[in-house]
């Protein structure tokens, strides 16, 4: 299996055990002089009027707007912006996320904002049909490549008798840090209707001053890092499995 082509191609597979993705933006808190570039903002992306007072107490009150599905929602308060997204509504960075970038990179620009720290959540759940704590652990080879595998053992995130995850940490000298949680939660773990799963969750940060123009290409190498480090992590079985649909 050729990981090099699949990674440089970006490609997009007919199924994907994405389940959420988060864009989260911060900046020096937001003053009244803002206000009326934030109303207009508001007004012209989500048609929905808001008063003054709600822009007078974002700190305990953040704005929230949501599609009809509720599957992509904002949430805006005094000094930061998230958008969730979740599987329903995510298909590709181009396609889904690009977009709402842009709409980021608007809405800074209208508050003359800088963004201070920038981070994306990508958040892969694999359901299977196994239940117990040590089949999980057994079987983890099915899911994961000897990238994550080797690293297991090191710094535990949470375990208990239904559950195990595991915290590995990258960064580079572009400023970036990568987070990426793996592991598992066995079905004695969790209510009936949900299944046990393998976990892969890989969040990019940086913290540094980023102006409205360059925020795009700073999240698009985001999404280029967490996707590499996915496809690499993951096992042939999983990635065949992707390709099939």
């Amino acid at each position: 299996m050729n990981r090099k082509e699949i990674i440089d191609t970006h490609k997009v597979f007919p199924l994907t055990y994405l389940r959420t993705v988060v864009l989260s933006v911060r900046y020096d808190k937001l003053e009244s002089d803002c206000y009326s570039a934030m109303s207009e903002f508001v007004s012209s992306n989500f048609n929905i009027d808001v008063t003054t007072e709600l822009y007078d107490d974002l700190q305990n009150r953040p704005l929230c707007f949501a599609t009809e599905d509720k599957s992509i929602v904002w949430t805006i308060d005094d000094n930061s912006l998230a958008i969730s997204i979740g599987q329903d509504a995510y298909q590709s960075f181009e396609s889904s996320l690009l977009t709402l970038v842009k709409d980021v990179q608007l809405f800074l620009k209208a508050v003359n904002r800088l963004a201070t720290e920038i981070i994306l959540n990508k958040v892969n759940l694999i359901p299977v049909t196994l239940s117990s704590y040590d089949e999980m652990k057994d079987n983890a080879s099915h899911v994961f490549t000897d990238n994550i595998l080797d690293k297991w053992g090191s710094d535990i995130y949470q375990k208990n008798e239904n559950r195990l995850v595991y915290l590995l940490k990258e960064s580079d000298d572009s400023g970036e840090d990568i987070d990426i949680f793996t592991g598992f939660i066995s079905k004695g773990g969790v209510s009936e209707q949900q299944p046990a799963r393998y976990i892969l969750d890989i969040t990019a940060k940086a913290v540094k001053k980023v102006s409205h123009e360059n925020l795009a290409d700073i999240v698009a190498s985001f999404n280029n890092r967490i996707y590499s480090i996915f496809i690499r992590s993951i096992s042939d079985e999983l990635i065949n499995s992707m390709e099939e649909g």
